[in-house]
């Protein structure tokens, strides 16, 4: 049996299949490796779907891995919000339609070195889990959630939650130091055979000309 013969809108059909099938937008992807400098190796999580021209039968398979993808952490007006990722956290990757490498170096307009639309060459990544598993917000207050958080410029000291603050002041308060001033009546003798203080020690107040710092607390 003769093979059909395939028509001019068949072919214009299948041209422009082929064409939308080597252009890249937006596709799920898995963090494999994250890097200090701000990049991460990421699997698409969608394979990629062909179909022969022939048999018309499906053929599915993984896309490679993108290897240093930017991740594009929130900021603006001067503010910044950065957290490291880790291998298997979930991002959105978005492909750009033409090179942005000389603007990423100059933050400029800038004319691209390579001048191919829709390559599939230049990618970035936005943390975000869009998996039905994905943790939602279930209140109207917003959520910080992880092991440790850094606030300011430079960002080298940790943010206290306020219940182990308080948890830490109270013990403070609560904690009794045995110690001598002069110029002080001692209250009754401790078990060890030495005397308490009878005043808060926050609220002494030191005999004239003896200085406001005679007495030194180290726990």
């Amino acid at each position: 049996m003769p093979r059909r013969q395939i028509t001019l809108s068949e072919l214009i059909q299948d041209y422009g299949d082929y064409l939308k099938a080597t252009m890249y937008h937006t596709l799920p992807g898995v963090v494999k490796a994250y890097y200090s400098d701000g990049t991460a190796d990421v699997q698409p999580a969608v394979n990629d779907v062909r179909f022969d021209p022939d048999t018309s039968e499906r053929i599915s398979e993984k896309f490679p891995i993108i290897p240093r993808v930017k991740i594009m952490y929130p900021c603006g007006g001067g503010f910044t919000i950065t957290w490291p990722l880790q291998a298997g956290d979930k991002v959105t990757l978005h492909a750009y339609d033409l090179d942005p490498t000389v603007h990423r170096q100059t933050g400029g307009v800038e004319d691209p070195q390579d001048v191919r639309r829709h390559g599939g060459n230049y990618w970035q990544a936005v943390p975000g889990d869009v998996t039905d598993s994905a943790t939602h917000p279930t209140t109207s207050k917003m959520v910080l959630d992880g092991p440790a958080f850094a606030f300011g410029a430079g960002a080298a000291d940790f943010a206290a939650l306020a219940s182990k603050v308080d948890a830490c002041m109270s013990l403070i308060k609560t904690h009794t130091h045995v110690v001598s001033v002069p110029g002080v009546t001692a209250g009754p003798a401790t078990a060890a055979g030495t005397a308490a203080p009878s005043t808060d020690l926050t609220t002494l107040n030191p005999p004239p000309g003896t200085g406001s710092n005679l007495v030194a607390i180290k726990s």
